[in-house]
């Protein structure tokens, strides 16, 4: 598969299950992408604290994201 080790994530928030975000992982996993932290999951609109932890998600994300493919162009790194 052309995505096969890949960085891949997901987040969001729900009304009432929540379960969307763990399925999407699951898939992820499944499809072998590289799975970055577990999911960030809020019930309702996120404010606050929970904006912010999502900031910092996505934040981290993207470091992760810029080292791989910094790794990528230089291999032996």
């Amino acid at each position: 598969i052309r995505d096969n080790g890949k960085l891949g994530s997901a987040f969001g928030s729900y009304d009432w299950s929540g379960e969307s975000v763990r399925i999407v992982l699951e898939n992820m996993r499944q499809l072998k992408f590289k799975v970055f932290e577990d999911a960030v999951i809020f019930k309702f609109s996120p404010r606050g604290e929970k904006k912010e932890q999502l900031r910092l998600f996505g934040k981290s994300f993207a470091e992760k994201f810029a080292a791989d493919c910094a790794q990528m162009k230089n291999p032996g790194l």
